[in-house]
């Protein structure tokens, strides 16, 4: 969780080195471990480091090749180091030390550009091709790390977090509405906006190669197009996910410091836990110790100790339980002003306490379950395949597990939904989908003129077509824009706590066999994520790998609701009256008492931090 900026002028005019300076400045907490920055006529690049490998130790950056004619400078971590390596000797290239750097520039000298072919872990980066005067921006295949940029034709600039771009003389502080608008209905579409007009995110698996006048960012991974495997018997489909997975998590333990991870009970993150005290217990860890933490709750819908002790029993190894973190309103906005951005999620911000007591025990790395679901549920769609592709005995035990648990008209309705819907013609389909989502919320305490911008993103939005039901499915998951928000305010959040996250299930090997693996196996049985519990025997306890249920977290918003009501039913204070429409304000109200939803309580949430934000 580095920091990197800089600033490209177009028209000849040197960088004021001030400008960089209040770029890292306002990214110190991703610097403690030093800033610097490289100026050089109209070019001028900055980084603020945070470390935590024993490579990164040994750089320093800016990074200039031997000849001083390439700069770099690289927020990440590379996996596959020494398959890179050796592709590297193949092309007669010796990097001059082992940093992950120096790595990625060496690449650069070898390959060019296709050198994103031969690079696999979380970055973003730019570098500087004096020669060709062209700057390389590049973002990581699943965006684990961030980079957003700002251009006006005679200028571009970059960095890490918007609130640096919002530092430079010049950047307008003007609000993106149609961001906003799709916050608010809690239904982001867009990839690339911000919540600033003219400031954007370069979107994951996007690179773009410019003069600082052309902008023509172009996707450079597409894991959608994989071979789907095929194995005689599943248990081989079974050791080659496990495989896949132990590998992701051992890269991702590379750290000169113990790592933390969250073990909360649940599949996803007991799974990583379990997996990294084997390698601490086999010596194969590539970091001094592992320690476990996870929340403690006394709210039953959210006390998930019964598997924590489970897990530890198996285990024989303990975990740190901290009470979660509770804020007010107040809070909310302070972080809305102090980073231009939308805040955390409650449920996000909960976890403040465990990942803040993880930095002050020296630990600065924090090893995530996010993406299990994403990547090992399966997807509703399967119904529409094992309809099309006759695959009746799978599609009998799914219906009849669903069936036990949900009765037999919900699952019918699925199947209607998810199965016979979806093989449909495409003319029917978005009516169809209108009619089945008729009497769902429909955000009526958010302005009809927002409400109206955010419908006509949805409506412009074409994801979710494809001959390939599954795969469409899964395209939509790695694209979709409200989960791209939320894993980068997860982030930032987590960078302003002095830790960096780590998302094994988020990696390029893992979401690629998610591609590949034929989708039956992810709801064998009708149980979802069939695979993964059946590569966890003997790691997990059955309590855990038997486990139906998920948590969920109502409790968070105890502190929370009633300011937010408050604010609500003073709607016309402030300059966010423009945005809440005073009629809808009533049923925002009674939704906010009756469900545990945190879907409206985020979205008031968003129209207020946007009016601080601006503030």
């Amino acid at each position: 969780m580095s920091g990197i900026a800089g600033i490209i002028h177009v028209d000849g005019r040197p960088v004021d080195g001030a400008q960089l300076q209040a770029m890292t400045a306002a990214m110190a907490y991703r610097g403690p471990d030093g800033t610097s920055q490289f100026v050089a006529g109209p070019v001028g690049l900055a980084h603020c480091a945070f470390h935590t490998t024993r490579e990164a130790r040994g750089e320093r950056q800016p990074l200039a090749s031997a000849d001083g004619q390439r700069v770099l400078v690289f927020d990440g971590r590379l996996d596959e180091r020494e398959e890179l390596r050796a592709g590297l000797r193949s092309r007669d290239v010796t990097p001059r030390t082992g940093g992950d750097a120096e790595l990625v520039l060496a690449s650069y000298e070898a390959w060019g550009e296709k050198c994103l072919d031969h690079l696999t872990g979380d970055f973003s980066f730019c570098l500087w091709d004096g020669r060709a005067r062209t700057a390389f921006l590049v973002r990581d295949r699943c965006g684990n790390r961030p980079l957003v940029y700002w251009r006006n034709g005679s200028t571009l600039a970059f960095a890490s977090d918007v609130h640096a771009l919002l530092r430079l003389h010049g950047v307008p502080s003007e609000l993106d509405e149609e961001a906003l608008a799709e916050m608010a209905v809690f239904d982001p579409r867009s990839a690339v906006r911000t919540l600033w007009s003219g400031v954007s995110r370069l979107p994951p698996a996007h690179a773009v190669s410019t003069d600082g006048a052309s902008w023509a960012p172009r996707r450079y991974w597409e894991p959608e197009s994989a071979p789907v495997l095929a194995y005689k018997d599943d248990a081989d489909y079974v050791a080659h996910y496990r495989d896949v997975l132990f590998k992701a998590v051992h890269a991702m333990s590379r750290s000169d410091s113990a790592i933390a991870c969250e073990a909360s009970g649940g599949l996803d993150s007991s799974a990583l836990f379990s997996i990294l005290v084997h390698f601490s217990r086999t010596g194969q860890l590539q970091a001094p110790g592992v320690h476990g933490v996870a929340l403690q709750f006394d709210a039953a819908e959210s006390d998930e100790s019964v598997y924590q002790q489970a897990l530890c029993d198996h285990l024989q190894a303990p975990i740190e339980q901290f009470r979660p973190g509770e804020y007010t309103l107040d809070w909310y906005l302070d972080f809305a002003r102090a980073f231009r951005s939308f805040p955390p999620m409650p449920n996000g911000a909960m976890l403040i306490p465990l990942h803040a007591a993880s930095s002050a025990g020296g630990r600065r790395v924090v090893v995530s379950g996010i993406g299990g679901d994403e990547w090992l549920s399966g997807v509703s769609d399967y119904r529409a395949t094992a309809l099309r592709e006759r695959r009746w005995r799978e599609l009998a035990a799914l219906l009849a597990s669903e069936s036990r648990r949900d009765g037999w008209a919900c699952t019918l309705a699925r199947l209607g939904r998810h199965g016979f819907l979806p093989l449909g013609p495409e003319r029917l389909k978005r009516p169809l989908k209108q009619l089945l989502t008729r009497g769902l919320p429909q955000a009526e305490w958010v302005a009809p003129r927002l409400r109206e911008l955010a419908a006509k993103a949805r409506r412009a939005d074409r994801s979710g077509e494809g001959a390939d039901v599954v795969r469409t499915r899964l395209l939509e998951k790695l694209d979709c824009a409200a989960g791209l928000w939320w894993r980068e305010i997860t982030e930032l959040q987590m960078a302003q706590t002095g830790v960096e996250r780590r998302s094994p299930f988020w990696s390029r090997r893992v979401v690629e066999t998610a591609f590949s693996m034929p989708e039956w196996l992810r709801v064998k049985d009708g149980l979802p994520k069939s695979v993964h519990r059946l590569a966890m025997r003997g790691l997990l306890p059955d309590a855990i790998l038997e486990r139906a249920d998920k948590a969920t977290f109502p409790c968070v918003l105890h502190t929370l609701r009633p300011a937010l009501a408050a604010k609500l039913e003073r709607r016309a204070d402030g300059g966010h009256a423009q945005w809440i429409d005073a009629r809808g304000v009533a049923r925002a109200l009674d939704l906010m008492k009756q469900s545990p939803s945190i879907c409206v309580d985020f979205s008031v949430i968003s129209i207020l931090a946007a009016a601080a934000a601006r503030a």
